[in-house]
């Protein structure tokens, strides 16, 4: 009864209290079968924290679980490559974002910064410019990919061709990892990029 009694004269502190017991202690309490309307306690402290322990493992194991179900997704949409951090490439892409936050900086309006697209798109076409006149590509791969640059009169136009174009920090500070997903029909310039890219030191990642 001390329960009962300090729940209903500090309804407040009580409430604190269950919650601070958390799920694990839900069921450390039970009414007599035979009518008796007093609680009867039948778990110690140590059930409890057996039942909280219990709860937290498989927490972190869905957590995991679905941790890695992401991964498994991103490594068939995405196309992940480890470029050498000092590349032209890497570098030519790191100065677009740059500049692209700059100028989304100093413009007034909202037209002026919508004017400017997403980011994704200036990284996007500062990778498809280097390899626009990379000499590992034959002429006729560099004409398909040049072709798809020209359709693309604003940033806006690569939106529906390109989800994702960014470059994240890798765990080895030498390279940086260079990510992509584009629609099906740009698969074929994907691969050219891709091409380009592994010819000057980059490796194709399964993942992210």
């Amino acid at each position: 009864q001390p329960f009962f009694l300090e729940y209903k004269l500090f309804p407040e502190v009580a409430k604190e209290r269950r919650l601070l017991l958390g799920l694990g202690r839900m069921n450390t309490w039970a009414v007599s079968s035979k009518g008796n309307s007093r609680a009867k306690r039948v778990r110690g402290e140590e059930g409890a924290d057996k039942d909280t322990s219990e709860i937290i493992t498989l927490v972190a194991k869905l957590c995991l679980k679905r941790a890695l179900e992401i991964r498994e997704l991103q490594a068939a949409v995405l196309t992940t490559l480890s470029v050498p951090s000092e590349s032209d490439v890497a570098e030519r892409a790191k100065a677009a974002l740059k500049a692209h936050a700059e100028q989304l900086e100093a413009a007034k309006t909202k037209a002026d910064k919508d004017r400017l697209g997403p980011p994704h798109a200036h990284h996007w076409a500062a990778v498809c410019a280097y390899c626009g006149t990379s000499e590992h590509l034959s002429d006729p791969e560099k004409g398909g990919l040049v072709a798809r640059m020209i359709s693309a009169a604003k940033p806006d136009d690569i939106l529906a061709m390109v989800f994702v174009s960014k470059t994240k920090k890798a765990y080895d500070k030498k390279s940086v990892k260079m990510i992509f997903a584009v629609v099906p029909a740009m698969g074929q310039v994907m691969d050219i990029v891709a091409k380009a890219l592994c010819a000057v030191g980059a490796q194709r990642k399964r993942g992210t």
